[in-house]
């Protein structure tokens, strides 16, 4: 949650609930998809899924 303010909340100026809505849905995306996670071992979870299957 700490990650969702510091990156997307706190750092955009919403000018309506649907626009907020819209663009934390997208980061949430980017970081449930694409950005790298410490866990995985700094690759994304596409990334590990990818691996994985292989």
């Amino acid at each position: 949650m700490r990650t969702l303010k510091e990156e997307c909340i706190w750092l955009n100026l919403f000018s309506s609930f649907a626009e907020a809505k819209a663009i934390i849905e997208a980061w949430i995306h980017e970081y449930n998809t694409e950005r790298p996670h410490q866990e995985l071992g700094y690759v994304s979870p596409g990334e590990y899924r990818y691996e994985l299957a292989a």
